[in-house]
């Protein structure tokens, strides 16, 4: 589900010194994961027949691709192709994110029989991810 992606912060965490949940970030976590599998991984392995998404300090990327796109990263709250550099926010369906990429839109045909189903759902909101790096949680 790519809907409702406002989401403050991990759980222990403050954000104007008010505790939010966890469960607050799953709308964020789903539509980042749809994301991930329905227009990176799926590009991916149209274009080269691997599925080899990295992560990086703002995000996370494919691998470089023959072609173009060359690439495809997740960079905060937009979504980047290169080589051209195009930023394209978060934001509609993924169908219509897919077309403002120049990509096309479902999941590596083949690979797995569960996953998100790519839903057709708009994003709502703007998405906010803040890490909480304290000694003993999870980054």
């Amino acid at each position: 589900m790519l809907g409702g992606m406002t989401s403050g912060s991990t759980s222990g965490s403050t954000s104007g010194g008010t505790a939010q949940p966890e469960s607050d970030l799953v709308p964020a976590r789903q539509a980042l994961h749809a994301i991930a599998e329905c227009l990176l991984a799926g590009h991916q392995w149209r274009t080269i027949g691997t599925i080899r998404l990295t992560v990086t300090p703002t995000g996370f990327t494919t691998r470089e691709m023959i072609g173009a796109p060359s690439r495809l990263a997740v960079e905060g709250t937009d979504v980047i192709r290169d080589p051209d550099g195009l930023r394209v926010p978060i934001a509609g369906t993924l169908l219509a994110l897919a077309d403002r990429l120049g990509v096309g839109c479902g999941a590596p045909d083949g690979l797995y029989a569960e996953g998100t189903g790519c839903p057709p759902v708009p994003v709502t909101g703007r998405l906010v991810l803040r890490v909480d790096r304290r000694p003993g949680r999870p980054a």
